[in-house]
């Protein structure tokens, strides 16, 4: 069993080598720090305009893949064949149009989900496409992490099916928010959401600029870990961190040995909550181990094109530099609206959980419960499933 899953965790590497990448050069651009604060601006124009269009019906709009697709009136039943588009859905505000999605550990996070159809098989991942079907919804929303035979057959079967494109970069991020607040008429939700992370981004830019980048590793278990080329790398560098992966040559999805990691000497090292660290003889000696330097992340966060990806991003700067993060925080919100959401009068991050609470101020909601699956948190899953499996 450990063997076929090895072989399935292949082929999921290569696939997702290609998922989150930054692979034009807009997208690369748009990664560079230096750069977020005209993104943003640019970004910010064209959320007001969409905010003043108010989200007139019908509208006709042209996907990933280049089918038209013509909406006469505000879709009243939506389905979301990832989790991350459920996310999305959730975050600006379109929750109760929702009919189908994933019900599994997946999506427990969003509140009212049991209300829905359950649309995932077994793995809590893979669509039934007999029960989308079944659900006669308006509109289908297809992230690109979606099999195409899975999208061919629910539009063969007389579905309006959007297809997302690849997020390589914040600003596709941005753009697939906007564009779901569009299609669903949550037009307004969507541009306060992208404000809220556009908000946190230009913290995170004002904190790490100028500071040092800190080597860092991210222990995904098996002895896998995001090199250049990967979105969890773009993360990464935003939050000022430096990928020694990157430094090692690694490209997309690699293992690094423990000659490399103790010749790398991370001082940090991010793992996931999921897994916590996974402890190791090259590890030991490491600098980031030495002074307790880890920093524990929703692993889905990390991959899920949505929203919530700026958690991480503060995360790694608010762990690598607390001191100008804090002081950065200060500048951009205002020292009256960060005290205003804290009683205590602690820094913390305001990124909006889909309604959850975040007492302990660490960006993240405090239920148990782990965001939608991207291609790249199914990577991050089975490498996890593996490496209790072979341990036991």
């Amino acid at each position: 069993m450990v063997r076929d899953g090895l072989r399935l965790l292949v082929a999921l590497l290569v696939v997702v080598a290609g998922v989150g990448a930054v692979g034009t050069a807009g997208a690369a651009q748009s990664a560079v720090p230096g750069d977020t604060a005209a993104v943003a601006e640019s970004a910010a124009a064209t959320n007001d305009a969409i905010a003043q269009e108010n989200c007139s019906f019908p509208v006709t709009v042209e996907d990933a893949k280049g089918n038209e697709i013509t909406l006469d009136e505000r879709p009243d039943s939506v389905v979301a064949l990832q989790p991350s588009a459920a996310q999305t859905m959730w975050e600006i505000g379109g929750q109760g149009q929702v009919t189908g999605m994933a019900v599994s550990r997946y999506t427990e996070y969003l509140d009212g989900r049991d209300n829905v159809t359950d649309i995932s098989q077994d793995d809590g991942v893979s669509v039934n496409v007999e029960t989308v079907v079944a659900t006669e919804a308006d509109l289908v929303l297809a992230p690109n992490s979606t099999p195409d035979e899975t999208i061919s057959q629910v539009r063969n079967a007389g579905m309006t099916v959007y297809e997302f494109r690849e997020a390589g970069s914040l600003d596709d991020i941005y753009e697939k928010t906007n564009r779901t607040g569009r299609l669903t008429g949550n037009c307004e939700g969507a541009a306060e959401t992208v404000d809220r992370m556009q908000t946190e981004i230009r913290v995170v830019n004002e904190a790490v600029s100028g500071e040092d980048a800190a080597p860092l590793y991210y222990q995904m278990g098996g002895g896998y870990t995001p090199g250049e080329g990967t979105f969890i790398n773009h993360i990464i560098e935003l939050g000022g961190g430096e990928n020694i992966a990157v430094a090692a040559g690694v490209e997309g999805y690699g293992q690094l040995s423990g000659e490399v990691i103790i010749e790398q000497n991370p001082e940090w090292i991010m793992v996931s909550r999921q897994m916590g660290l996974q402890e190791s003889e090259a590890l030991s000696g490491t600098t980031a181990v030495q002074e307790d330097q880890v920093i524990e992340v929703n692993a889905n966060y990390l991959t899920q094109p949505g929203p919530r990806v700026v958690v991480p991003i503060s995360q790694i700067a608010e762990s690598i530099h607390p001191e100008a993060y804090e002081e950065a925080n200060v500048s951009v919100r205002g020292e009256a609206e960060i005290n205003g959401s804290n009683s205590s009068g602690e820094t913390t991050t305001t990124v909006e959980n889909g309604g959850e609470t975040d007492s302990d101020g660490d960006g993240e909601s405090d239920s148990d419960g782990q965001p939608g699956m991207g291609a790249g948190a199914a990577v991050a899953a089975l490498v996890a499933a593996l490496a209790l499996a072979g341990r036991r």
